[in-house]
C-alpha cells in the first residue's frame, strides 16, 4: 500500500483543483422561420441537436430559441437544467437567450432577467432597438469545488445604436453586482469587439479571441469571410484560463446547424480562494 505524507498531500490536492477545466458551447440557434426553406427548423433540427449533444459541455448558451426549439432542446440534453423566458412577455412568447448547464456538476443558485431597456424588470424596447432584447444571469454553484459561476447570456438589438451603447452599460452594471472569480459573458451583440461598448465591458472580462477573426453570421452559407469578424462573443474572468477556442459551421448532408457558428471554449480553472 503506498501512503502519502501530509505534506504531499497537501501540495498535490491543491494541483488537481487547479486543473479542473470547464466547457461551453455558444450558439445563436436561429429561430424557426418557414422562410428559410431549406435551411427551416424542421429540416436542420436533428443535424443541430445530435452536434450540439456530442459537444457534451458543461455549458450551453443560446439565442433567438422559440419556446418549441427551447422544449427541442431540453429533450435531447438529457442531463442538463435550464433557465430562460420568452423575451416578449417574460414566459413563452417570443425568443429565449437561455443556459443549460450539468445537474451532476452545477447547483443552481440564482436567475434573473433582464429586458435591456429603460424598464428592465419587464418585457419592453429599449431606446431605438428594433426588438425587446434581454440578458439571461444564471448563478451556479460548481460542485467540484463550492465555487460561484456567473453565466451571463445576451442578444442585443441589430439596429439601435444607442440600445448597443446602452447594453454594454447595462451588461457592465449587471457585471459588478454579481462579483465572484468565475464570470462568464456571451451571446450574440450584434456588434464586432471594436465596438466602444464592449471595449469597455473589456477592461472587467477578458474577451476570448481565436486566431481565426472571421465572420461569425454567415447567412447559411459555407463560405468563411473576414469581412466584419466575429459577433458572437465570450468573454471571462480573469480565473479562468482559456485553452481552446473554436468556430464551428458543422453540416450534415448540407443542413447548417445555424445561420451563426457555433462557439466552443475551454478555459482552467486557476482560482480557488
Amino acid at each position: 500500500m503506498i501512503r502519502l505524507s501530509g505534506i504531499l498531500i497537501g501540495l498535490i490536492v491543491p494541483l488537481f483543483s487547479i486543473a479542473q477545466s470547464l466547457t461551453l458551447v455558444d450558439l445563436n440557434l436561429r429561430y424557426d422561420n418557414p422562410q428559410d426553406g431549406v435551411n427551416a427548423w424542421s429540416n436542420r433540427k436533428k443535424t443541430t441537436l445530435n452536434w450540439l449533444k456530442n459537444q457534451d459541455a458543461d455549458l450551453y448558451f443560446f439565442q433567438e430559441v422559440l419556446h418549441h426549439q427551447y422544449i427541442d432542446l431540453q429533450e435531447q440534453l438529457d442531463g442538463y437544467q435550464s433557465y430562460g423566458v420568452g423575451r416578449e412577455d417574460g414566459h413563452e412568447k417570443g425568443e429565449y437567450c437561455p443556459v443549460f448547464f450539468k445537474t451532476n456538476r452545477f447547483e443552481l443558485k440564482d436567475t434573473l432577467t433582464i429586458w435591456l431597456s429603460q424598464n428592465s424588470a419587464v418585457p419592453s424596447k429599449g431606446w431605438d432597438a428594433a426588438c425587446e432584447r434581454i440578458a439571461s444571469l444564471v448563478i451556479l454553484n460548481d460542485k467540484l469545488d463550492n465555487k460561484t459561476l456567473v453565466c451571463i447570456n445576451t442578444h442585443w438589438d441589430h439596429i439601435g445604436k444607442i440600445a448597443q451603447e446602452k447594453s454594454a452599460e447595462m451588461i457592465s452594471t449587471l457585471i459588478d453586482l454579481c462579483p465572484a472569480p468565475y464570470q462568464i459573458l456571451g451571446g450574440d451583440f450584434n456588434v464586432t469587439s471594436n465596438h466602444t461598448g464592449l471595449q469597455k465591458i473589456s477592461e472587467k472580462l477578458n474577451l476570448m479571441q481565436a486566431r481565426d477573426s472571421r465572420d461569425t453570421y454567415h447567412g447559411f452559407k459555407d463560405e468563411i469571410t473576414t469581412e466584419n469578424g466575429p459577433i458572437d462573443l465570450i468573454f471571462s474572468s480573469d480565473a479562468l484560463k482559456a485553452t481552446k477556442l473554436e468556430y464551428f459551421r458543422h453540416s450534415t448532408e448540407g443542413k447548417l446547424l445555424s445561420d451563426h457558428d457555433a462557439i466552443s471554449v475551454e478555459w482552467i480553472k486557476v482560482k480557488n480562494d
